[in-house]
């Protein structure tokens, strides 16, 4: 059975090799002698000699070959398709396209104009067409990664007429991510292979895929990736093919392999007030403007803080939008507030801290109890009491997973959620001493300096400062000394 599909995947490559060729006939240009040696380089082709040929006739009689070899396969495949719509042409006819329509967009999605410029612009300047487009949509829980990719690839749906495939990965679902192998068997099914016919190793699942997928234009989402080892089997064959893969992770070893990356941030602040006022209607915002603004600030500007704040309001539609504002400002209750059903905020960020190793996890909460609106290297590695290269790497791997913010070359900082999140984690896992001690040695440095910095640990106007020996120049903290005597921490 493996052979069988390695071989089929053979006849894919080379079809796809004298298409090229064809197409170089059709406008003037003979097939180059690169198409005839990737042929030749196929076990499929040993043997074949055409003596005495002009590349030209080499390239016809090698398409004839081809063309009994696909029909030989297709009258052996045809027991297994009578169950098959006809529809298409070429060497996947026979198969039904997959399903249209699910990649409809919410009809509450709001603005995102400078990433979907973003994503046209990529797709426009795509250097080759030789691999598969994948483009990864970065962000953090709730920050609207499936509702931009969604909206972007339905808008492309008339420039790729071969259908959709849409899988729920679930990388931070409750039950843990997918196997590819389940996903690839619901993949095959919408391509016609019947329930009985999908293979049942993954390698034969994904030769069978990419041999199904090598000739179409089609757009596949694979939504809330856990890693590049789940995401790599679901690829298609085809170059002619979009994929977009939203994750809360960078995904690194799709990036290595020519994958393009865009991080999502929050709304902006007139985009957050109109998100609110699709769900709960512009007559509502329009009366309490101001309110509703504050609204949209503490819930960060976060799409899925602002979903569930406007469920609330719908489901009590004589309740002030002010009432909420004055319940969210209660920093012990606002993730819980937050929270309607089975749709949840702190779950949401429960969900990506779990699934963070023992140390950065550790760190996360180190800088839950940071003050100030952003931090540097220096001061993390002191208040967590590490070197600065471990320091470092702990950082880069809370950025990766998209619990943390870098904001400048050395300037980290968390969203204003994350950052009470991170707190709250700190004070249900840390004893109080050691939740003093850390914000004792992120102040240690500073507490000497009389000027206060605009942005806390790691604004730009800070003071030149000692550095701790082995580590960067540290930066002054703006109310450390106070924060410190007082046992307070700031909000995020």
């Amino acid at each position: 059975m493996q052979a069988w599909h390695v071989r089929w995947t053979q006849v894919a490559d080379a079809l796809r090799a004298v298409s090229e060729a064809r197409v170089r006939r059709e406008v003037g240009v003979e097939p180059g002698a690169e198409v005839l040696e990737r042929l030749a380089a196929l076990p499929l082709f040993h043997g074949l000699d055409i003596p005495g040929a002009t590349t030209a006739e080499k390239g016809r009689a090698v398409e004839r070959v081809l063309r009994r070899i696909v029909e030989a396969v297709d009258a052996a495949l045809q027991p297994f398709q009578e169950d098959a719509t006809p529809t298409g042409s070429g060497p996947d006819r026979g198969l039904p396209l997959p399903v249209s329509g699910q990649l409809a967009p919410s009809p509450y999605f709001t603005d995102r104009h400078r990433e979907l410029g973003d994503l046209d612009q990529w797709l426009l300047d795509r250097p080759d067409h030789r691999t598969n487009r994948v483009m990864v949509i970065t962000g953090t829980a709730g920050v609207g990664k499936t509702a931009l990719a969604r909206r972007w690839l339905h808008s492309l749906g008339d420039r790729f007429p071969d259908g959709e495939l849409c899988a729920d990965l679930r990388g931070y679902g409750a039950d843990g991510p997918k196997a590819p192998g389940e996903i690839l068997g619901q993949f095959l099914r919408v391509l016609g292979v019947p329930s009985e016919r999908v293979p049942g190793s993954l390698d034969e699942q994904t030769a069978l895929y990419r041999s199904l997928t090598a000739s179409r234009r089609m757009l596949v989402l694979l939504d809330d990736a856990a890693s590049t080892t789940q995401v790599r089997p679901l690829l298609p064959g085809s170059s002619d093919t979009v994929v977009v893969v939203t994750s809360r992770r960078r995904l690194g070893g799709l990036l290595a392999a020519g994958a393009a990356l865009l991080p999502l941030g929050p709304l902006r602040e007139p985009a957050a007030v109109e998100l609110l006022a699709r769900f709960i209607g512009t007559k509502r915002v329009g009366a309490e403007r101001a309110a509703a603004r504050a609204l949209v600030q503490l819930c960060g500007c976060l799409p899925i803080a602002l979903s569930v704040a406007a469920a609330r309001l719908v489901a009590r539609p004589r309740s002030r939008i002010a009432s909420m504002v004055v319940e969210l400002r209660g920093e012990q209750r606002r993730l819980e507030a937050l929270s309607v059903e089975d749709v949840s905020v702190r779950a949401a960020f429960d969900l990506s801290y779990q699934t963070l190793p023992a140390d950065a996890a550790r760190l996360y909460r180190t800088v839950g109890l940071l003050p100030g609106a952003d931090f540097n290297r220096a001061v993390v590695a002191a208040a967590a009491d590490l070197p600065i290269e471990e320091a470092d790497r702990l950082l880069g791997m809370l950025v990766d997973a998209s619990m943390l913010e870098e904001r400048g070359e050395d300037s980290f900082g968390l969203h204003d959620l994350l950052h009470l999140h991170a707190r709250l984690q700190a004070e249900a896992s840390d004893p109080p001493a050691e939740r003093q001690a850390v914000v004792r040695r992120a102040v240690a440095p500073h507490r000497h300096r009389g000027r206060p910095s605009r942005r806390g640990l790691g604004g730009r106007d800070d003071a030149a400062q000692p550095p701790r020996p082995g580590l960067p120049r540290p930066r002054p903290l703006q109310g450390g000394a106070r924060l410190l005597r007082a046992g307070a921490r700031p909000p995020p």
